[in-house]
């Protein structure tokens, strides 16, 4: 659940990011509110805006950042993220 939550949240900050980058482009464009719900994500990936691609729960780099874990797991985190 918290993977699709913040899959959500970064496909909305990633909208808002090009909105915002249409709006500096010219200056007649009005802000536009746009409503986002939790099932943007859903929305984007059939209109291909966006691609979810799965990752296996041993390879999930962000796992280092958030839990704790052993020195094997440690050096295969930094191989992971190319340190």
């Amino acid at each position: 659940m918290s993977e699709y939550i913040a899959m959500t949240l970064t496909a909305r900050e990633a909208a808002a990011l090009i909105l915002l980058l249409k709006e500096l482009r010219s200056a007649d464009v009005r802000t536009k509110h746009i409503d986002f719900r939790w099932h943007y994500i859903c929305q984007e990936v059939d209109l291909r805006h966006i691609m979810v691609k799965r990752i296996s729960t041993h390879k999930q780099a962000a796992d280092g950042l958030t839990k704790a874990f052993y020195k094997v797991k440690s050096s295969s985190l930094s191989n992971s993220l190319e340190f």
